[in-house]
């Protein structure tokens, strides 16, 4: 098979960001995994996850090089990528916001008082990098790629983001049961997609000349 320039950096764009997506999920699931286990009297289900790097505590530092800066740096890389490859510079830069927001989360929150200036800039990245993906999932579920595929998905990911917000409003969840529901969405649509990605990649390499 015989790739012209423009079809050689579009398959460039699909291995990187299918890599790289996978590696933001494995990084983030990994790292909150240790932390959490190391962090004493952290509750895996009813504790926020900022807690983990929450001043005071033991590997605060560590957490947030790896479970924000990393995974977050990790993320906006795939979304590049990955806007790049569907053709969409918006997407490009909205979830390459979403990705830098959550970096900034790395800055540290104080458990004595939410309403430092740190928590206030805390609170606030995250809040940016959410708001970022709000907008690129109704960016592609209308107009930011052809690929039909990509529509759906990001359509449905959309429907998924506000059910654990709709559970909080009702009492249903607890916030950082919330909170971990909204992430495990917006991971799990980055590790399909990479999935995919790297699938489709696989099956072009595999075909014959």
């Amino acid at each position: 098979m015989i790739f012209d320039r423009g079809t050689v950096r579009k398959e460039t764009f699909r291995y990187a960001a299918g890599y790289l997506g996978l590696a933001t999920v494995g990084v983030f699931v990994i790292s909150f995994f240790v932390f959490a286990i190391l962090t004493p009297d952290f509750d895996l289900v009813n504790d926020y996850i900022s807690r983990l790097g929450a001043k005071g505590q033991p590997h605060a530092v560590w957490w947030n090089l790896t479970g924000f800066v990393a995974v977050g740096i990790l993320f906006a890389s795939f979304g590049w990528s990955y806007g790049r490859y569907i053709g969409d510079t918006v997407t490009s830069a909205l979830l390459a916001i979403a990705g830098l927001g959550f970096a900034m989360g790395a800055i540290p929150t104080d458990l004595l008082n939410e309403a430092s200036p740190l928590s206030r800039v805390h609170f606030a990245s995250i809040c940016v990098s959410l708001a970022a993906w709000c907008f690129v999932l109704a960016r592609m579920g209308h107009v930011g790629s052809d690929d039909e595929l990509v529509k759906r998905t990001a359509n449905w990911t959309a429907a998924l983001s506000i059910v654990p917000m709709v559970g909080l409003a009702a009492g249903v969840f607890a916030a950082p049961v919330s909170h971990r529901l909204v992430l495990c969405v917006v991971f799990g649509w980055i590790l399909v997609a990479s999935a995919r990605l790297l699938f489709h990649s696989f099956a072009i390499a595999d075909c014959p000349e």
